[in-house]
């Protein structure tokens, strides 16, 4: 009885197979047409603890914006090129947004923001024997500091031509100076310098530190083209999501487990 049971059951199983079949394909094609696929292609920097291509989720801020723009419908499509680059191609309209950029009045011209998703603090660093301080720029006169090339760091200090500056392609090359003494004083992000030293430079942890206070805190963005029509969508899409998730608590959650502090 059991047997003959079983086996009716099995047989109404593979009977109904092609209603079910054709019940999954008909969501499928709802689904679909209710809320199809948009793909977004960012460009973005290997700047860590924040973002990386080898870091959990990408890190934080990669995190945040792809959770957002997943929950309206876009698959992000993500490319690491160095800074000055990613501004051009953006300009030429390879990409439609840069994850991860300060907002800057200049840029304004060009390009319009998101919502800030983000902050970011950036520091003077100095050997950690050094006696160096600082309450203005001008303190700071007859020292060379060490920048990275195309960043945004506040607008007092690029236009301070009276300082000695100059440029390298990465925030470990400033590192690295400061550390045999070609620079009295870099500029970089608080916990980028954290992440680097325990990362690449454990030895030498100890051996530099930041000055407060910090030179500024930015707001982090994404950056979309001015004159691309589809910039506006992309902008209101991202911050009706953002502020969902602010709500609901997974932006709070996002931020603790890549060990920041909501």
């Amino acid at each position: 009885m059991t047997s003959a049971l079983n086996k009716l059951l099995f047989l109404l199983v593979i009977a109904m197979q092609p209603v079910y079949n054709l019940v999954l394909a008909s969501n499928t094609m709802t689904d679909s047409t209710i809320a199809p696929i948009k793909t977004i292609k960012l460009a973005s920097l290997e700047w860590y603890p924040y973002q990386g291509s080898n870091l959990p989720n990408q890190g934080v801020a990669t995190d945040i914006v792809m959770t957002v723009l997943k929950s309206k419908g876009y698959e992000v499509e993500i490319d690491y090129l160095p800074w000055s680059r990613q501004m051009r191609e953006l300009e030429n309209h390879r990409f439609d947004g840069i994850l991860g950029a300060y907002f800057t009045k200049e840029r304004t011209q060009k390009f319009i923001y998101s919502d800030c998703y983000l902050t970011s603090s950036e520091y003077f660093y100095k050997r950690s024997d050094s006696k160096i301080s600082w309450k203005k720029l001008s303190d700071l006169k007859g020292y060379k500091i060490g920048l990275v090339r195309d960043y945004a760091n506040s607008p007092q200090l690029d236009n301070a031509d009276f300082l000695h500056k100059e440029y390298v392609n990465s925030d470990i090359a400033n590192i690295k100076k400061l550390l045999n003494g070609s620079l009295d004083l870099i500029v970089i992000n608080k916990k980028t310098a954290e992440y680097l030293l325990i990362t690449s430079m454990a030895p030498f942890f100890n051996d530099i530190e930041a000055i407060k206070p910090p030179l500024i805190t930015h707001k982090l963005c994404i950056l979309f083209n001015r004159d691309d029509p589809k910039s506006k969508q992309y902008i209101a899409d991202f911050n009706q999501g953002l502020a969902k998730i602010r709500k609901d608590g997974t932006y709070k959650k996002i931020l603790q487990r890549h060990g920041f502090t909501p």
